[in-house]
């Protein structure tokens, strides 16, 4: 693929892979100036028409989204057999990288959960869901902005042929129960993913790791533990993030958890004059 050249631009080099595609440096043809990202969609799903006739209504309501804290869509380039997302090109880390560091403090953590929120709020007041919140999927920009990648793809995926064949869309260690019964899941269940996040910040590794993960169900009903053995054998923090917010927004039923972002948000409480720091990697550039 470098080299090659979709819509105004040529693919200069390979940021990455995922679940639906590899993502791509791209400078526009014209001037060297300007470069996005584009994410090049795998042929499993570019096969499937449902996929691709979903993946455009998801892109349409994607390019209403004009929000800080999701990635900003440039444009969906559909041709000769391909199928590609032109997107907002930013600096910084994903949240995957940076707790490899180690945990982050409560006056670092919560903003950086009310960021994530906000964008989801955005999110679903306009009827949309994610479908695979993960630390992955959350980008910490070397300006300290905190965005969302990944909108649309994961909701467009559902239903289509790799679906139904056994593969579940979305990413197991972030997955809520209503999710692993085959449900196609809520805003409640982006929030519940929210959720494992705030707990993984604070306690420098997930919940349930994916060695175990028959037992995540039953791990999960109320909450991680905050006491004995492991990474939260100690109260997280006196503002009460461990106490309050996480426990409700990691119910096992999804209507006792906040129904929607802007309700998790509400319910999150607010550390005094706390700031998000930029991020501390130049070296990555993802979408």
């Amino acid at each position: 693929m470098i080299g090659s050249q979709i819509s105004h631009y040529r693919l200069t080099r390979k940021l990455g892979a995922g679940t639906y595609g590899e993502v791509y440096e791209g400078v526009h043809v014209h001037d060297d100036e300007l470069r996005v990202a584009v994410k090049v969609v795998g042929p499993a799903l570019v096969q499937d028409a449902r996929f691709v006739d979903a993946l455009k209504r998801e892109c349409r309501q994607l390019d209403g989204m004009n929000y800080a804290n999701i990635v900003c869509f440039r444009e969906l380039v559909v041709n000769d057999g391909g199928v590609a997302m032109v997107l907002e090109l930013l600096r910084g880390q994903d949240l995957h990288d940076r707790l490899a560091s180690g945990p982050l403090p409560v006056d670092t953590a919560v903003p950086v959960v009310e960021a994530i929120l906000e964008g989801l709020g955005h999110a679903h007041a306009a009827g949309g869901l994610h479908r695979d919140i993960k630390p992955g999927n959350v980008y910490w920009c070397d300006d300290g902005r905190i965005v969302i990648l990944d909108f649309g793809i994961a909701r467009a995926a559902d239903g289509t042929q790799a679906t139904k064949t056994g593969h579940m869309v979305g990413t197991f260690d972030y997955m809520p129960p209503e999710r692993m019964s085959g449900s196609g899941g809520t805003a409640s269940s982006d929030v519940y993913a929210v959720g494992l996040i705030a707990w993984e910040l604070l306690g420098g590794r997930p919940v349930c790791p994916r060695a175990h993960p028959v037992p995540l169900g039953p791990r999960r009903r109320s909450g991680p533990r905050t006491r004995g053995r492991g990474p939260f054998r100690q109260p997280l923090h006196p503002l009460g993030l461990s106490a309050s917010y996480t426990p409700a927004s990691l119910n096992s039923t999804a209507t006792v958890r906040p129904r929607s972002a802007q309700a998790a948000d509400a319910a999150l409480p607010r550390a005094p004059a706390s700031t998000i720091a930029t991020s501390t990697s130049t070296s990555s550039v993802r979408p």
